[in-house]
């Protein structure tokens, strides 16, 4: 008999090869010509436009960067969309969805961003400048290791890239196309869900490909992979000593005739651009370069073709689908704790909790979910959860589902489950004007021991806080 938990499990869906291009890589002799950043006529405006940029974050005469988030942050677009602004609404949502899907989903996926110039040229996204996004990175999270900060550089000079590339018409039939790794050299706890976000497991890769649409907006794809392969035990010194990506990245770069490089800052800023006609299924062809590349690496054979890799785009918007209920339930949750919020920061931080609780709720059910972007301890809990919720046993489901609810964590883009980094105010803070409240008092409240806001559902006690880096007892 099939209890109610066994009957929220999906049946696998067929993979679906509708419509796709088949391409085969070319060989060596026979790539066109393919163009690094550094080589384009506009290259040099990029990087006075992007120096110029940075210079105008930093506090004269020191250098230092003003941390001081833009007009438009989360904090305030949560705010904007709970008085009921629509472009605001859609904002939320994708930024929602973007922080679940990179949560979720660490290998074959492929995710996509559109963005739209505005009256000035410069690229938006729902009323967001570009510009306002990557101020965000840099300002929002100072005091961080050199390296990460020489990424979240790299990262905002490709911006400047792409809007020239643009300009110049560069984007109508190519991508630009960037390698962004996890960078070596850095303490593990500055790089995990702690830090910046990495996916340390697997040494998550991402493949980003951005191009011009023949309506005019500028499309990002950004495919997930994995740097090494795992084996059960390993520690993360183990797994930086057999990743394959950097030579994988290094041979692909050869291929099409550009040098290799060495770091991940490096790969960052050795963006380059592809024609359109060797990348017809996007960015799900440097996937498949990638592999086969490592296949190589790694000296092994594999028979690689090229409709599976075609076919991961719509695979990828089935996993994005399943999370919906996810997605609404994070934005409940911001709504209900937003006027508590201190700051944007703050805001990110209590976003990603909220993913983490609702991820992990929806994995139980949800066969899209890899157990194992939980954690290792939280993910042999689910697979626990899982088998007897199949059996028919929700008793003892339910041991291992709270057994994972306690020990999972998140790593995505921007920080990850992020570190505390406002003062303490004091816990007796009456939270109940802003997120409302039931016989067991305020439905938002802060943790007595970290000080950040915890949110529950009415009726519903709390034992612990929320957030995994501090589970101290609330017993609300």
């Amino acid at each position: 008999m099939r209890t109610a938990l066994a009957e929220q499990l999906p049946q696998p869906n067929q993979t679906s090869n509708e419509g796709p291009h088949l391409y085969a890589v070319p060989e060596p002799e026979e790539v066109p010509a393919v163009i690094g950043a550094e080589d384009t006529e506009f290259e040099p405006q990029a990087v006075e436009s992007h120096e110029a940029w940075l210079g105008s974050l930093a506090v004269a005469p020191s250098g230092e960067i003003r941390e001081e988030a833009a007009d438009i942050n989360l904090l305030e677009r949560t705010k904007a969309a709970k008085a009921g602004d629509p472009e605001a609404r859609s904002w939320l949502n994708l930024n929602v969805d973007t922080a679940i899907f990179e949560a979720v989903f660490k290998k074959r996926y492929i995710g996509e961003v559109f963005m739209d110039r505005g009256p000035d040229g410069e690229l938006q996204q729902f009323g967001q400048t570009n510009e306002d996004i990557h101020k965000n990175a840099v300002t929002l999270r100072p005091g961080r290791h050199p390296i990460l900060e020489e990424i979240t550089e790299a990262e905002g000079l490709n911006r400047h890239r792409i809007e020239k590339a643009l300009a110049a018409g560069k984007l109508e039939d190519h991508y630009y196309l960037a390698f962004s790794l996890v960078p070596e050299d850095v303490p593990e706890t500055e790089l995990g869900p702690d830090g910046d976000g990495y996916f340390l497991d697997s040494l998550t890769l991402s493949l980003q490909a951005t191009t011009e649409t023949a309506s005019g907006r500028v499309k990002t794809e950004t495919a997930f992979m994995s740097g090494v392969e795992e084996q059960d035990g390993d520690g993360f010194e183990e797994r930086l000593a057999r990743r394959h990506d950097f030579k994988a990245v290094a041979r692909v770069r050869e291929r099409h005739g550009l040098k290799p490089l060495d770091t991940a800052s490096e790969h960052l800023r050795g963006g380059f651009f592809v024609p359109k006609h060797m990348m017809p299924n996007g960015v799900a062809d440097v996937m498949l370069w990638m592999d086969e590349a490592a296949d190589e690496v790694l000296d092994r054979e594999i028979e690689r073709r090229p409709e599976d890799y075609a076919g991961i785009r719509l695979e990828s918007k089935r996993k994005e689908a399943s999370l919906k209920g996810v997605r609404e339930k994070v934005v409940e949750d911001l709504f209900a704790a937003v006027e508590a919020l201190k700051d944007p920061m703050e805001s990110v931080q209590a976003l990603w909790e909220s993913v983490r609780q609702h991820a992990t709720e929806d994995s139980f059910t949800n066969l899209h979910i890899d157990p194992k972007v939980f954690g290792r301890k939280a993910a042999a809990d689910i697979d626990r959860a899982r088998e007897h919720i199949r059996n028919g046993d929700d008793k003892a489901a339910q041991i291992y589902m709270q057994k994972a609810h306690d020990e999972a964590v998140v790593a995505g883009c921007g920080g990850g489950a992020g570190r505390a980094r406002t003062a303490r105010p004091e816990s007796s803070e009456d939270l109940s004007h802003v997120a409302g409240e039931d016989e067991f008092g305020s439905l938002a409240f802060r943790c007595p021991d970290c000080g950040r806001i915890n949110v529950r559902s009415e009726g519903v006690k709390v034992p612990t806080c929320w957030y995994s880096d501090c589970e101290a007892d609330v017993s609300c």
